[in-house]
């Protein structure tokens, strides 16, 4: 837009020092006209109409309209035709971001052409305007630079491209950094890292009020005999397989995290101390009726389980260790159970 702006005031310009062979109601109609073309491409890309059309960014369409509108005003100057030239090789320049090489090719072919027929306009219309080893001249100064403007412009593209590869290849490899730091590499649930910094933002959440959260610590019984027993390797699967199981048991809101080897942390959302028992003891007893089978035969598991509430405005810490207090609780109990704090 900013570009057919600059056509506009330019013929304008022109128009005044009586450059321009048309009156001022014929000035008005005609980029009243061009004008008609630019909105209709720019209500297109606002509307989302553009979607439609195979090229989405319609730039071939608004790229044959702007040139076709160039040559035409070049047509109806007399002695400084050279300055919308140059306007035109601006074009050029702006549509090599967009376009492939043959593309471009089309482009630089088309606008010729249009310009090979406003010499033949003014050799038949305004033949003492012309000088025609000077226009021989500039036109095939026009080739040249076009041409030279079409290798250039196409080595940047060449370059432009690769840049954006490498830079979504740095994007990918940035997100693949990012969830590996927040992500237990064996289990996949994500680690304590990620659950320390959301306990951090729920803490931030119930200082402006009415938000409360409960803080859940599980610990599986006695999984060192899991290992002994049955190797590491049977160890790990178990641990996969469990993490499965307990998603399957909490909310989508809810965050849950591998902070030790055997031990986890869930966090439940607009939850009281209450509620969070009652969610832990679900998960608990889902847990010691789940059958371990597929990792190894008649394998089983219980897991013991502290509960508490964050109570304002206590630090995280002190939440934490009142929850790791009453995982405590609930071992010494005897395991499987679950103990509020």
């Amino acid at each position: 837009m900013l570009g057919a702006l600059i056509h506009t005031a330019i013929c304008w310009m022109l128009w005044i020092a009586g450059l321009f062979r048309v009156s001022g109601m014929e000035f008005i109609a005609l980029f009243g006209v061009i004008w008609i073309g630019y909105l209709s491409y720019f209500s297109l890309l606002r509307t989302g109409l553009n979607k439609h059309f195979a090229d989405s960014t319609l730039t071939i369409p608004i790229l044959f309209w702007a040139v076709s509108a160039i040559m035409y005003t070049l047509a109806l100057t007399n002695d400084l035709r050279a300055v919308l030239l140059m306007f035109y090789l601006l074009v050029l320049v702006f549509s090599a971001y967009y376009l492939d090489w043959r593309q471009y090719i089309y482009i630089i072919l088309y606008g010729a052409l249009l310009y090979l027929g406003v010499i033949l306009f003014f050799m038949s219309q305004y033949p003492d305007y012309i000088k025609p080893k000077k226009e021989i001249i500039v036109f095939l100064c026009y080739i040249v630079i076009s041409f030279s403007l079409a290798i250039i412009c196409s080595k940047m593209n060449t370059l432009r491209k690769h840049l954006n590869e490498k830079n979504e290849g740095l994007e990918l490899a940035l997100k693949d950094t990012e969830s590996l730091s927040v992500t237990d590499e064996l289990t996949g649930v994500k680690n304590r890292r990620f659950i320390l910094s959301i306990l951090q933002q729920q803490r931030l959440l119930a200082e402006r009020g009415q938000y409360i959260f409960a803080v859940c610590m599980l610990d599986i019984d006695h999984f060192k005999r899991v290992n002994d027993r049955h190797g590491h390797q049977v160890g790990d699967n178990f641990l996969i397989i469990l993490c499965r199981k307990i998603e399957k048991m909490l909310r989508k809101m809810d965050f849950f995290a591998r902070i030790g080897g055997e031990e986890f942390l869930f966090i439940l959302p607009l939850v009281n101390v209450e509620q969070a028992t009652q969610s832990a003891e679900r998960i608990r007893e889902y847990i010691e009726e789940s059958d371990f089978s597929e990792v190894a035969p008649d394998l089983k598991a219980t897991v013991s389980i502290g509960v508490t509430a964050y109570q304002w405005p206590e630090k995280i810490e002190t939440t934490l260790a009142r929850v790791d207090a009453a995982l405590y609780a609930a071992k010494q109990a005897g395991r499987n159970k679950v103990i509020k704090g």
